[in-house]
C-alpha cells in the first residue's frame, strides 16, 4: 500500500495530465486544421529519414538563383552559372534581366513546378516521375547554396520544436584506379551477376586490400574535412538542436567498381568523423539497374559491415508496390537489407506484405529492435500507397519500433508536423500516448552516440510534460 502511495504521489499528476491530454486529443481527432495546431506545438524528438537537397524549398533555390543573377535556359529550365561557346546563347538570359523585362514571374512559376510537386498534374508525368526528376532540377544548386538550404532545414526544425536531424546530405565520391589488375576486373564483374556468397566476400576482400590506397584515404579526408569544416562555420548545433549525417550511395550505377568504391569510401568516412553517424543507400529502388543488382549491393554492405562494425546502417528499402514492379521484386528487399545488408533501420518498407516470409520478418524486426522510417507524404505522393494501404498498422501490430519523418518535405511541399496530422488523421488505432512513444522513438533509434541520446531522450520527456500541462492550460 505504501509503493502504491508513494507511486501516486510522484507519478499520479502526470498520469492525470496525460489522460486529460488523450481525451482532448480524440476530440480534436476528426479536425486537421485543430490536430496542427496541437502538433505545431508537440516537442518532436527527430526525423531521421531526411534528405538535404529535397529538404530545402524550391523557393530558396529561387531566390538564391536569382539572387546571384544565374543563367537560366529558357527552353529546358537549366540553371547555370556562365555559359560557354558551345552553348545556345540565344536561349539563356541572365534572371535579372528577365525581371527587368517583367518576364520573370513564369519562368518561377515554371521552375516551382519542375524543382517541385507544386501545382502537379498526373496528366503530364508519373508521380514517381515527377518525384525523382525533381532532384535533376535542383542538384547544382543545392551545392552551391548548401549554407542557405541546411540553415534554412536547421531553422525550421527549430520552428517545429524538433531535435535532431539525421541527414542525409551527400554522396561520397572515389575515382576507380585506371590500372586495376584484370584479374581482379574479371573477378569484380562476375560478382555483379553471382549469389555466391562465400566468391563475392572473398572477391570484395581482395578488392580492399588493393583498394585501401591513398586515392581512397584522400578522398575520405576531404569529404570529412568538408563536412566538419561546413557543420563549425555554420554553427549548426546549439543548446535545442542537433544535427548529424549519413552519406550514401547512389543505387542507379551499374558498375561494380564505381558502386564498391563509392561503398567502402562512405563507410570509411563515416568510421572517421563522429559527425557522420550512418550509410545509407538510395535512388529510385524500382530502377532497372537498381534491381538488376540489388542482391550485390548488399553483399557489399554486408563486407563493409564486417570491415567497420562500428558504423550504422539504415537502407531505403520496400519503397516498391505491385504494378511499379514485377511481383517478384516485392518478395525479398527487406529482407535482404537486414539479413545481408546488416540494416538497423529500414527506410520506407511499404511493400512489407508482399515479402515471402512476411511475418517472420516483422517478429524479427521486432525482436531485434529494427525501425521503420515511415514517411506518410512520401509514400502516397511517389507510390499512391495511403490509408489502410499503408503498412503502419501492420508493423505496429507486430511491435517492430516506428519512426515518423518527413522524407523530401521541399520537394513534396509538407514537414514533420503534417506528418503526425495525417498519422492521427488516418490511422485511430494510434493513441496519443501510441504517438507520443513514435516521437519518442525518433531518438531511441537514431545514431546518435550514447550519452547523447540519453541527454535529448531525457530533454524531449521533459518538454513533453511541459507541452501537456500547456494543452490542458489552453482547453480549460
Amino acid at each position: 500500500m505504501r509503493k502504491i502511495i508513494l507511486w501516486i504521489l510522484t507519478f499520479g499528476p502526470f498520469w492525470v495530465e496525460a489522460q486529460s491530454v488523450q481525451d482532448h486529443f480524440e476530440k480534436i481527432r476528426n479536425n486537421n486544421a485543430m490536430l496542427t495546431a496541437f502538433f505545431a506545438q508537440m516537442p518532436k524528438g527527430a526525423d531521421l529519414h531526411h534528405h538535404y537537397s529535397g529538404s530545402v524549398y524550391a523557393e530558396t533555390y529561387f531566390e538564391e538563383a536569382l539572387k546571384n543573377n544565374l543563367f537560366l535556359n529558357r527552353e529546358t529550365l537549366e540553371i547555370k552559372d556562365t555559359i560557354s561557346s558551345k552553348d545556345n546563347q540565344i536561349i539563356y538570359s541572365r534572371l535579372k534581366d528577365l525581371e527587368s523585362k517583367g518576364e520573370l514571374d513564369k519562368y518561377r512559376e515554371q521552375l516551382m513546378q519542375k524543382w517541385s510537386v507544386w501545382h502537379y498534374n498526373p496528366q503530364q508525368m508519373a508521380p514517381e516521375e515527377r518525384f525523382f526528376n525533381s532532384f535533376f532540377g535542383f542538384s547544382t544548386l543545392a551545392k552551391k547554396f548548401y549554407a542557405t538550404g541546411l540553415n534554412e532545414i536547421r531553422d525550421r526544425a527549430k520552428n517545429e520544436k524538433c531535435k535532431y536531424i539525421e541527414c542525409m546530405f551527400s554522396a561520397v565520391r572515389c575515382n576507380t584506379p585506371s590500372k586495376t589488375p584484370q584479374t581482379l576486373l574479371d573477378s569484380m564483374a562476375l560478382c555483379f551477376d553471382s549469389k555466391d556468397m562465400k566468391f563475392v566476400q572473398h572477391t570484395l576482400g581482395r578488392y580492399w586490400k588493393y583498394r585501401n590506397d591513398s586515392a581512397l584515404k584522400l578522398a575520405v579526408n576531404s569529404y570529412v574535412s568538408e563536412i566538419e569544416t561546413m557543420h563549425k562555420d555554420l554553427n549548426i548545433d546549439d543548446s535545442i538542436f542537433t544535427m548529424r549525417y549519413q552519406t550514401y550511395v547512389v543505387r542507379t550505377l551499374n558498375d561494380p567498381l564505381s558502386f564498391t568504391d563509392n561503398v567502402l569510401t562512405c563507410f570509411s568516412s563515416a568510421a572517421k568523423s563522429p559527425l557522420i553517424v550512418g550509410v545509407n543507400i538510395l535512388a529510385p529502388e524500382h530502377d532497372p539497374n537498381a534491381l538488376k543488382n540489388y542482391n550485390y549491393h548488399m553483399q557489399v554492405f554486408n563486407f563493409c559491415h564486417k570491415l567497420f562494425p562500428e558504423v550504422s546502417i539504415s537502407l531505403h528499402a520496400g519503397e516498391l508496390t505491385l504494378g511499379l514492379v514485377k511481383p517478384e521484386e516485392l518478395n525479398f528487399h527487406i529482407t535482404d537489407a537486414i539479413n545481408i545488408g546488416s540494416a538497423k533501420r529500414i527506410g520506407h518498407g511499404v511493400d512489407v506484405a508482399h515479402e515471402t516470409n512476411r511475418f517472420e520478418l516483422l517478429n524479427q524486426m521486432s525482436e531485434q529492435n529494427i525501425a521503420v522510417e515511415i514517411n506518410l507524404s512520401s509514400n502516397e505522393f511517389i507510390l499512391g500507397v495511403k490509408g489502410s494501404d499503408h503498412p503502419i498498422g501492420l508493423y505496429s501490430n507486430f511491435g517492430v519500433p516506428i519512426v515518423l519523418s518527413s522524407d523530401d518535405a521541399g520537394v513534396l511541399r509538407t514537414n514533420l508536423t503534417h506528418q503526425y496530422v495525417l498519422l492521427a488523421s488516418r490511422y485511430p488505432q494510434f493513441s496519443y500516448d501510441d504517438i507520443k512513444e513514435i516521437n519518442l522513438n525518433g531518438i531511441r533509434y537514431s545514431f546518435l552516440e550514447d550519452d547523447s541520446k540519453k541527454r535529448l531522450l531525457q530533454e524531449l520527456e521533459s518538454e513533453i510534460r511541459e507541452f501537456e500541462i500547456r494543452i490542458l492550460n489552453q482547453t480549460k
